[in-house]
């Protein structure tokens, strides 16, 4: 077995981050009401700003964020968010090779310089990880999606 981490939200990350409800609630609102398509940048991510869609593809990507954006499970999701960190915190992590993909730590609602040092931190804790660290934002895998798919590939070519 071996784990393979993008950009992972590790317990730690949890730990003082304020859920503000209030918020969500009312961004749902939104999107259930259609509202949201009046704001553009609530859907606007970097799948679509730097990952390879055709013109036709981000407007599709745009379409389907807007209709599925803020679902009943999306902010069961954000309730839970705190417990559910507690619950992996509280079981081992495995001892297995891991390979680590870390960003800047834009986007991810935390400020950047302590995301990344809690990446550092949680990989410098395994025993047998390998992290890199990319300058991408959060969501990596749609702007450095060749550098992770080479990464990938020569790790689990040195696991066999």
């Amino acid at each position: 077995m071996r784990t393979i981490g993008l950009d992972m939200a590790i317990p730690a990350a949890y730990e003082n981050y304020h859920i503000q409800m209030p918020v969500v609630r009312l961004l749902a609102f939104a999107a259930q009401t259609g509202v949201i398509r009046w704001i553009p940048s609530a859907v606007e991510s970097d799948a679509a700003k730097h990952g390879t869609l055709t013109e036709e593809e981000q407007q599709l990507y745009k379409i389907i964020s807007y209709r599925r954006t803020f679902t009943k499970n999306m902010i069961n999701e954000v309730k839970m968010i705190k417990e559910n960190a507690k619950k992996v915190e509280e079981n081992n992590t495995p001892n297995v090779p891991m390979l680590l993909f870390s960003s800047n730590g834009k986007g991810t609602g935390m400020d950047e310089d302590t995301w990344e040092r809690l990446q550092r931190e949680f990989s410098m804790e395994q025993e047998n990880s390998i992290l890199i660290e990319l300058d991408a934002s959060h969501y990596l895998h749609t702007i450095e999606f060749e550098k992770i798919a080479e990464e990938i590939e020569e790790f689990i070519g040195n696991l066999r």
